[in-house]
């Protein structure tokens, strides 16, 4: 019963500092330590993109609620160094409308006609990548991989993607 009540108020604790700014506090950052960042889901609006065409990646996490979010294409479904990154932030309760835990993650990555792939939230660009060197031939076949980190627990989600 002992644990159960240490549980709860760790809990209540996490939320009440996610409330007011946990980002910045190292107690909320020594609270985080112990949550594993879950991803509760992944859609993609297409399989498939041309150019000229808007791929909508939308997200939910749970769990960590300071978390680092990525986005990698791959050639297999394990991020790796030879990945290329398309997208990388820092997540939190207190920063500002974006990707905070719990919440709804809208990215929109146009694929552009001159093989460059520009990447918004909130209407605010976050990525602007050249995939130039990365397309070996089109079609290319990919993967979308997903990966929250916080510390060194990770968790990734994989979609299929093919640039045409």
């Amino acid at each position: 019963m002992h644990g159960l009540r240490w549980i709860t108020l760790v809990i209540i604790a996490a939320l009440a500092l996610a409330a007011c700014d946990g980002g910045d506090n190292p107690v909320g950052r020594e609270l985080n330590e112990d949550l594993e960042p879950d991803i509760e889901k992944l859609d993609l609006n297409r399989r498939d993109i041309f150019p000229g065409e808007q791929l909508r990646i939308s997200w939910r996490s749970s769990g960590a609620f300071l978390f680092v979010a990525r986005l990698y294409f791959s050639a297999d479904p394990v991020p790796s160094a030879d990945d290329l990154l398309v997208i990388e932030e820092e997540c939190s309760n207190d920063s500002d409308d974006h990707c905070q835990s719990d919440e709804d993650v809208d990215w929109f990555c146009r694929y552009r006609s001159d093989n460059f792939l520009s990447c918004e939230e909130d209407d605010d660009l976050i990525s602007l990548l050249d995939l130039t060197a990365f397309f070996d031939q089109l079609p290319k076949d990919t993967n979308l991989i997903l990966e929250l980190c916080n510390d060194d627990e990770c968790e990734t989600r994989v979609r299929d993607i093919t640039f045409h």
